[in-house]
């Protein structure tokens, strides 16, 4: 039930709406008649002409006009005439078309007067084709200030063409109505099947619309089950709580007692502490009292020292003074006897060597001796 309401609703929204399928299948029903698309104060003979050739059953602004149908059988061979070029059209069919469409009226309710100025407007159509003067004439121009230039010929073309206005303008309206009503059912056949696949979708979607229904409830199903069991172990766990914080209430009051008791000895202790302290101050300031005389003793002392030491520093200082003196002495002896010494050694050198040379001639001498003692 809920099903067949959805689909009716999309339905009804669907053919209603103005914005869908080329603005609603019914909307063409309630279009009215537009007439500010038609209040041109100009001749059409005066608006630009197209350079293209075009067709009535594709131009959209020809099919946004409403044009009422009318039919009535006058002067056939003119308007069989006509007919030859209503699938591809010049621009004499084209201007034609453009005198019919600024009509405000129906063929049939049109005055004399008005006629004759569809019959100049038309004659400007073919005077235009035909590159010849044209005698321009609006809604707002009397008949006189229309037909008031033409020459003889003109008259005469302006006649013939005005007995025959109301039969060209009810052969156009035929042509336009026929060309409205083919662009009209080309919508609602267009309209209708994307209508048809628009409910088909609807009904794909209604179907897997049901499933994931189906299956959320399923899960909802399953999901209260599973908050149930949930529930449960919650009133068992706060029955747990509950006990378990009575117990603590407990505790916590008998260590409240505690710490009340603690409390009161720890102010016992505070007592007995503070009166330490004011002994322990008292002992500091015996204490610090003996400590200054100490320290006075001490730089007395240092100060005893201190001169004791100057008096060391000066002997000391003289007897460096004493030491660096002899150093030098000692220094300049060392260097002359190092002179002497040196003097020494090169004496010594010097008898090594003649010592040398004296022993090398002996032994020359003891050998020259041993030899001639040889030879004896």
């Amino acid at each position: 039930m809920i099903r067949s309401t959805v689909l009716i609703f999309a339905l009804i929204l669907t053919i209603f709406n103005p914005l869908c399928c080329y603005g609603g299948i019914f909307k063409w029903l309630f279009k009215g008649y537009e007439n500010n698309n038609l209040q041109d104060k100009t001749s059409p003979l005066l608006e630009s002409k197209p350079n293209v050739e075009k067709n009535i059953y594709s131009d959209t602004s020809i099919s946004s006009v409403p044009v009422p149908f009318e039919w009535k059988s006058m002067d056939e061979d003119f308007i069989n005439e006509v007919s030859k070029f209503t699938t591809k059209m010049s621009d004499l069919d084209i201007c034609h078309h453009q005198v019919v469409l600024h009509l405000r009226k129906s063929c049939a309710d049109l005055t004399e007067e008005e006629i004759s100025k569809v019959a100049v407007n038309l004659l400007n159509c073919q005077s235009t084709v035909e590159k010849r003067r044209i005698y321009p004439c609006t809604d707002d121009m009397s008949l006189s200030d229309c037909t008031s230039e033409m020459d003889q010929d003109t008259w005469n073309a302006y006649h013939i063409i005005s007995n025959r206005v109301r039969a060209v303008c009810y052969h156009f309206r035929q042509q336009q109505f026929t060309a409205k009503t083919e662009m009209t059912v080309n919508k609602l056949v267009h309209s209708t099947e994307e209508q048809i696949d628009a409910m088909k979708l609807l009904e794909a979607s209604q179907s897997n619309l049901k499933d994931v229904t189906s299956e959320t409830l399923e899960s909802l199903k399953s999901g209260h089950m599973i908050l149930e069991k949930q529930q449960e172990e919650l009133s068992s766990a706060q029955v747990g709580i509950r006990n378990f914080v009575s117990s603590n209430i407990r505790d916590l009051t008998r260590e409240k007692r505690l710490i009340a008791s603690g409390q009161k000895e720890l102010a016992q202790i505070t007592l007995a502490i503070k009166k330490k302290l004011e002994d322990a101050q008292q002992q500091l300031q015996y204490q610090g009292e003996g400590q200054r005389n100490t320290h006075q003793k001490i730089l007395k002392d240092l100060s005893d020292i201190q001169d004791s030491a100057s008096r060391v520093w000066g002997q000391i200082d003289e007897s460096t003074k004493a030491i660096l003196h002899n150093h030098e002495q000692t220094v300049a002896q060392y260097s002359r006897l190092m002179n002497d010494l040196q003097k020494m050694n090169s004496t010594v050198h010097h008898l090594m060597d003649i010592l040398l040379k004296m022993r090398v001639k002996i032994e020359e001498k003891f050998s020259w001796i041993s030899s001639l003692v040889g030879d004896t």
